[in-house]
């Protein structure tokens, strides 16, 4: 009987290439420590946590979040989001079970990290202990800018920033 061997480095790559989003490796405490974690990965901020690029509004796209400000962007490569996972708990489990599971955070609230000009990785979780609430407080915050959470539009962000 022979022993079964483990994947190879050329096999390990592949199924990184395959797998769409990664964990930061961090749970974070906070939704502000898990941004700044996103934002330093993506050059938002310098060594010192000071914004170096302008960012702009991200809307969401879905019936939850459409008309809403979920996230920030600096072009159309690059941007973050507050997210919030309703199976949590069953994707939590899930992930344990995986090599490079990704942890949706203990309450489902989390950042997703895009970053479309790296070729390996291009997604980052960075799960957070916050809770809805908070993540739906941030976004109405970040929507009030703009317009009444649910409403805001491309021409309301535009009116308002130039």
């Amino acid at each position: 009987m022979s022993k079964k061997k483990g994947p190879s480095a050329y096999q390990i790559r592949k199924e990184e290439e395959q797998q769409k989003e990664f964990s930061c490796g961090i749970m974070h405490s906070s939704l502000e420590e898990a941004m700044v974690h996103a934002e330093r990965n993506l050059g938002f901020r310098d060594a010192s946590g000071n914004l170096v690029v302008k960012l702009e509004p991200l809307l969401g796209g879905t019936l939850f979040s459409g008309g809403t400000v979920i996230g920030w962007q600096a072009g159309t490569q690059k941007r973050f989001r507050v997210d919030f996972e309703p199976e949590f708990e069953a994707k939590n489990r899930y992930a344990t079970t995986q090599k490079n599971g990704v942890n949706k955070g203990t309450h489902g609230v989390h950042v997703n990290e895009e970053d479309f000009t790296r070729t390996r990785k291009p997604k980052i979780c960075h799960p957070t202990e916050s809770s809805l609430i908070i993540a739906d407080l941030l976004w109405k915050r970040w929507s009030s800018r703009y317009g009444r959470r649910g409403q805001v539009t491309k021409d309301h962000i535009a009116a308002v920033d130039g």
